[in-house]
């Protein structure tokens, strides 16, 4: 299950809702946001929310990054993961399991492959605790051997 959150251009709210139904989303919901800027100045986006089943939070994702006026300099997507969403699509739906957006993917590969101190020091920790254990193993000797 997935809560997609679109922040886009003013005006550009209808055809996003129309990629999503095209998926098979059944229902978005759409509104107006006041960005400020630190700069002083405020700006006016669309926002488009929708909760949905991982299939089809993959399908939309697909399609709308793929679509020719989709921008990351102008649109920003929220890919959320809730414990639970209770809505009148069926379980089957929303559960269907082994489905990842790109999106998502990508994130994770991006977190968990930076090469930081922390990671250094648990790879570190993790090889003298695994070379302890080899050096200290000792099995007990079968009596009958």
């Amino acid at each position: 299950m997935r809560q997609i959150t679109i922040t886009a251009p003013q005006g550009t709210a209808q055809e996003i809702a129309e990629i999503a139904f095209a998926v098979g989303i059944s229902e978005v919901t759409i509104g107006e946001k006041r960005i400020l800027i630190a700069s002083g100045s405020e700006v006016v986006k669309d926002s488009i929310e929708m909760d949905v089943g991982t299939p089809l939070a993959k399908a939309f994702l697909d399609a709308f990054t793929s679509k020719p006026f989709f921008n990351r300099d102008t649109f920003s997507i929220a890919v959320r993961q809730p414990r639970a969403i209770i809505s009148r699509e069926p379980l089957s739906i929303l559960t269907r399991p082994l489905v990842e957006p790109s999106v998502d993917v990508f994130e994770e590969l991006w977190q968990f492959s930076q090469v930081t101190y922390g990671f250094v020091g648990r790879i570190l920790i993790g090889a003298l605790l695994l070379a302890y254990g080899l050096v200290e193993y000792q099995p007990a000797k079968d009596p009958h051997q």
